[in-house]
């Protein structure tokens, strides 16, 4: 734990808010921020003696809209310290923690209201206008994490992939196995070296699909497939 806060405040906030600062008037900054946030929180990873995964994501997969299944906290953690820049749609309650809510700002992720339609499809807007940007993007369609051991995944919102068909973003699917037994829903703890697999799937061309609908089943069901 130590090291979480050694190198959470070094990266953070000495390298990494400055040149976040920095690049809402010379852009090519906050690339150059999104690089050292991934790195560090890659290395916090690495550091961790519970941690016991077995990652397979792109570092640099492009402007994609990123879905996966949602089973714990870990989740998110993978994704930022693998892939530089990605801006992950998330509860805005997050952004009220003290220092993390200040981060998550600075990093442009991406803020709804849990269980307010009205701010879900506020933030599909956002989602769009980034995808349109080049950016990557994730939402966990799930819209909540399952229960510890659940198997297969709850249903989908089916509004994500409305949107990368509308924005003709390329989906990559990406499935997340045994975070929910190292980091389980509702506890503190973690469990020690609990094996962990976080694997992107074979990217999903929006274009081949008649409906939005057809779409999320489609990517839905190969998730599925993956976790059984």
């Amino acid at each position: 734990m130590a090291s979480i806060g050694f190198l959470g405040l070094f990266s953070a906030f000495l390298l990494g808010s400055p040149l976040y600062l920095l690049g809402r008037v010379f852009p090519p900054a906050t690339s150059v921020a999104d690089r050292i946030l991934r790195r560090a929180i890659w290395t916090l990873m690495k550091v961790q003696p519970w941690f016991d995964g077995n990652v397979e994501i792109p570092a640099n997969p492009g402007p994609v809209l990123i879905v996966s299944n949602h089973r714990s906290h870990l989740d998110a953690f993978i994704l930022l310290s693998r892939v530089a820049g990605i801006r992950i749609l998330a509860k805005d309650s997050l952004f009220r923690v003290p220092f993390l809510g200040i981060m998550m700002r600075l990093m442009h992720q991406i803020p709804v209201k849990s269980g307010q339609m009205e701010s879900y499809f506020e933030a599909m807007e956002v989602v769009k206008a980034r995808l349109s940007r080049g950016e990557t993007v994730h939402v966990f369609p799930e819209l909540t994490r399952c229960p510890p051991g659940f198997r297969g995944t709850l249903k989908f919102s089916v509004l994500p992939f409305q949107a990368a068909i509308q924005q003709n973003a390329k989906i990559l699917p990406v499935v997340f196995k045994g975070t929910d037994l190292a980091w389980s829903k509702g506890t503190l703890g973690i469990s020690w070296r609990a094996p962990i697999v976080a694997r992107a799937l074979e990217p999903v061309d929006p274009a081949a699909f008649s409906s939005a609908l057809e779409l999320k089943n489609a990517v839905q069901h190969r998730i599925d497939q993956a976790l059984s």
